[in-house]
């Protein structure tokens, strides 16, 4: 996906700013903007068709891939699932490849990207906010949720990616901005620390010890390279602290619990442990998707079918016992979605999903490995590729043990890749 001689327009890089500020914060707002930024940038890119934009340029490696992600969910159940819920599930699928796709094919640039990244930031702070507000005006003791994100679980990946965000803008802004991004990075590291997700946090620390890893600086002296990576590598463990004493400031400040009982990021591995489910039933979620794959392994149950999964269901369906038997479903724990990004793929995707599923990881994943250099050659490249490298990160890690990349927190994901994508994109006519 090569960059577009028709620039991006005004109107473009204000409909997805919107759309990332709104995304967390108000619910039909959000679906407007998407659907007006998608009805402009396909104007403006069958416009460019005529200037050698990136409507000329062929079918590319990452076409296919987004590509393949999408085929997957239409296929998804193919001959077992009711054709009408499968195919009206596919919509958040479609939206989520159309933001990466787009702004590729677009072609936007470094300076079309770091706006949206405030924008996102700006929403999620908002959000934020709002949400510790609520807690704090409640009667009985509630989780932090993000307003247009909802549930405890996605609020906290969501909010896990956006602090990576912030990360990268305080990288990219070497002025007054890095001190609001670096303030905002706190915030949003001790609102996570207080959803008391586990998986979410754990994403978190694994994209804070990639960054402090790859640690995006170079130059021609090796020695002050090596000196403001060591540097950023303290920094971030400082930030982290900081969030902690933060997080532990606020329990303290109120009578109010930041969390229901039982359920603070510590208490929780005790409480859980105590009510008989350490795992918070991820293990009988697991062994009910691989199930449900057995029985239909190709493309699965279709979309959204792991909660319309019941125990009469699976024994007439799933795991039919031979004629006489008693069908025991003990081992399993039914819910609306597997709590695992690849386990719920593959049992409402099959093996064709998850093979989409793993190949646009790992082909991100290999973007951002190739285009660290490109990162370290200037602080506001490096901001994209650490907000990128959030997306994937939080996704992959978070996925392990929750329903990632979908909806809200999906749609920031897939806009760090976009961004990413779209900034570091080699001259026309280069190998991409």
């Amino acid at each position: 996906m090569n960059s577009v001689a028709w620039p991006v327009s005004r109107t473009e890089r204000f409909l997805l700013a919107a759309l990332l500020l709104v995304v967390p914060l108000l619910e039909v707002p959000k679906h407007l903007f998407w659907v007006a930024w998608v009805g402009v940038s396909l104007t403006m890119l069958w416009r460019g068709r005529g200037l050698g934009g990136p409507a000329q340029s062929g079918w590319q490696p990452w076409d296919a891939l987004l590509g393949a992600v999408l085929v997957a969910a239409l296929l998804a159940g193919a001959g077992f699932a009711d054709p009408g819920s499968s195919l009206a599930a596919t919509g958040d699928t479609l939206r989520l490849v159309s933001v990466p796709w787009l702004m590729a094919r677009r072609g936007y640039r470094v300076a079309d990207c770091l706006p949206l990244l405030w924008a996102a930031l700006a929403g999620t702070v908002l959000a934020t906010v709002w949400g510790f507000i609520d807690i704090f005006r409640a009667t009985a003791p509630m989780f932090l949720e993000l307003n247009s994100v909802g549930h405890v679980n996605h609020s906290s990946i969501y909010l896990a990616i956006a602090f990576g965000c912030a990360l990268g803008l305080a990288l990219a802004d070497r002025a007054q901005g890095r001190g609001l991004a670096l303030a905002a990075a706190l915030l949003l590291a001790a609102a996570l620390m207080a959803t008391g997700s586990r998986a979410s946090a754990g994403a978190a620390v694994g994209f804070v010890l990639l960054l402090g890893w790859s640690a995006p600086f170079s130059g021609t002296d090796p020695a002050r390279a090596a000196r403001r990576r060591l540097r950023f590598r303290v920094g971030l463990l400082v930030l982290v602290l900081a969030a902690g004493g933060v997080y532990r400031l606020a329990t303290g400040l109120s009578d109010k619990r930041l969390q229901p009982e039982g359920q603070g990021l510590i208490e929780k591995f005790v409480f859980q442990a105590s009510v008989g489910a350490p795992t918070s039933h991820r293990d009988g979620l697991l062994r009910l998707a691989l199930a449900a794959a057995g029985a239909h392994p190709l493309v699965g149950l279709g979309n959204g079918g792991f909660r319309r999964l019941t125990p009469e269901r699976v024994c007439a369906e799933i795991i039919v016992p031979p004629a006489g038997q008693p069908c025991d479903t003990a081992r399993y724990f039914f819910s609306s979605h597997a709590h695992s990004l690849y386990a719920n793929t593959l049992a409402e995707r099959g093996l064709v999903g998850l093979a989409a599923l793993l190949a646009l990881l790992g082909a991100w994943a290999l973007r951002l490995r190739r285009t660290l250099d490109w990162a370290r050659a200037d602080h506001r490249q490096a901001g994209i590729w650490v907000a990128s490298l959030a997306g994937l990160s939080v996704t992959a890690f978070a996925g392990l043990l929750n329903t990632s990349l979908h909806h809200e927190h999906g749609l920031l994901a897939m806009a760090t890749l976009g961004m990413l994508l779209a900034a570091s994109a080699p001259p026309r006519g280069a190998p991409a």
